[in-house]
């Protein structure tokens, strides 16, 4: 196979891995697993698999206590309080109407990058930005009445918490692995979302057999595999050409939603679909310009941006 071809195929299957995850958090919901230990577990599985990795691969881990304190910022604050937000979320409207709401982050991180590090937003972004809400306008104007606004406004609050993520996170791995960070962002997620759910009582430990295969379904394949698939194709496409294709992860939430809940998109949200993700395309591609001039640097995937 191509190489090329290969790489893009490898960020495919990462965004169809983070696709999916929404899927196995609803079966195992369905099954009375709450949000607390579903993350818990999705959160320590993949952090110790990604140690072991990384153990196997012989990458040298250098900590340092600033490097702890950033990767604890990252995992046990933002990361924590956006997945909460995220699967909380999804419990009250459809997923695909959550995927979408979670994909207006690139509004946030210009607003954000433009308060706190004056990066005036390009004539792009802001023509993006207006195009991506007009099309959340649309994919809203229908499913608001048969919506939890508390679902929606959550969703929207973890996509300004993934925005801060993203912002913090880039500064963190321009000199650290993404790997090493993503492995040290999920060991702080599972360690406060677990300490919280020990606190309070809400960690659960009586697993069926559907729940454990929702569990390592979101683990492996959703987390584990979709990291290490995702870093593989950048490796082999650029980030660029990673950040376009990886724009198909929403569309492969609907189409899974509709598939197994029948919860799909009417053609009026669907056209508002195509303008929330043509809008965060649209600013991905200004990337490659930047790239040009400017020697590659590792973006944050979805512990460290993707999703």
């Amino acid at each position: 196979m191509n190489k090329s071809y290969w790489g893009s195929f490898l960020v495919l299957l990462s965004a169809l891995g983070f696709g999916v995850m929404p899927i196995f958090a609803l079966f195992a919901y369905r099954d009375g697993m709450n949000t607390i230990t579903l993350l818990t577990f999705r959160f320590l599985i993949s952090a110790v698999f990604l140690f072991i990795y990384i153990f196997l691969k012989g990458i040298k881990i250098h900590i340092t206590k600033t490097y702890l304190i950033s990767v604890f910022i990252l995992g046990g604050v933002f990361y924590t309080f956006m997945s909460f937000g995220y699967f909380t979320g999804i419990k009250y409207i459809s997923p695909s109407l959550g995927v979408l709401l979670l994909y207006t982050y690139p509004f946030f991180v210009s607003i954000l990058s433009f308060i706190f590090e004056g990066q005036k937003p390009s004539f792009r972004n802001m023509l993006s930005m207006v195009v991506s809400i007009l099309g959340l306008v649309l994919v809203l104007y229908q499913g608001m009445a048969a919506s939890s606004t508390f679902g929606i406004t959550i969703i929207l609050f973890a996509a300004l918490v993934y925005s801060c993520y993203i912002i913090y996170g880039n500064r963190v791995v321009r000199q650290h692995s993404s790997i090493i960070t993503s492995a040290f962002v999920a060991m702080f997620s599972a360690l406060g979302l677990g300490s919280y759910g020990i606190i309070t009582g809400s960690i659960g430990l009586k697993f069926t057999p559907t729940i454990w295969i929702s569990i390592l379904g979101l683990s492996f394949f959703s987390t584990i595999m979709a990291i290490l698939a995702f870093f593989k194709g950048l490796e082999i496409v650029g980030s660029t050409r990673a950040a376009i294709i990886s724009m198909v992860e929403p569309i492969f939430t609907i189409l899974l939603t509709t598939i197994f809940f029948s919860q799909g998109l009417t053609p009026l949200q669907w056209i508002g679909a195509i303008a929330v993700l043509g809008g965060s395309m649209y600013a991905a591609i200004e990337k490659e310009a930047v790239e040009e001039e400017v020697p590659q640097q590792e973006p944050v995937g979805e512990l460290v941006n993707n999703e």
